[in-house]
Parts: structure tokens; sequence; C-alpha cells
């Protein structure tokens, strides 16, 4: 199956939920309102595979609760962001 073609932007806004648990978004060409993610309190998994990530949306991704899990594996962005398990690494280690 060939992957999805990019979406122009996707914004955590449209998709967000009070119970929300799990976010899974491939090939985004743009993320934004990372501030959302905030405020879903069941939160525990974030993946962004094949999006561009600029430094401040790292730093969002970075500033999100410890039992939050965050992968955002694979191109185009060139820092690869890791997280979870109790923040044992920093984030943005490749």
């Amino acid at each position: 199956m060939p992957p999805t073609v990019p979406h122009e932007v996707v914004r955590f806004s449209d998709l967000a939920a009070p119970g929300m648990e799990r976010i899974w978004i491939a090939n985004a060409l743009r993320i934004e309102d990372f501030a959302v993610l905030k405020e879903l309190p069941r939160l525990r998994e974030i993946r962004l595979i094949n999006c561009r990530l600029r430094e401040n949306d790292l730093r969002e991704l970075r500033a999100l609760p410890s039992w939050v899990k965050v992968d955002a594996p694979g191109p185009p962005h060139a820092e690869r962001v890791h997280g979870g398990e109790g923040r044992g690494g920093p984030i943005g280690t490749g």
C-alpha cells in the first residue's frame, strides 16, 4: 500500500477531544496548535510519522507531561523526537 498523500496543515485543535488517549499522524507538511495537547488529560501517546516539525514544535512536545509517549520517526525533518518512559532520555536526540 503506498503512503498517504501529504496533508497541507493538520491542526490539533481540529482533532482534540477530552477522552483522546492516542494521536497518530503521518505525512503532514505542517502541524499547528500544539498547545491544545496540554489540555488532554487522558493523552498517553503521540506518534508523528514523516511529519515536518519545526524547532518550536519540538519544544511543545518536550513540554508535555512525562506520561505522554512521543515518537516522531523518519524524514523529512532532520531531528528525531523520542519521549515517554518517564522521559528518561532527552527529546530531540537521534
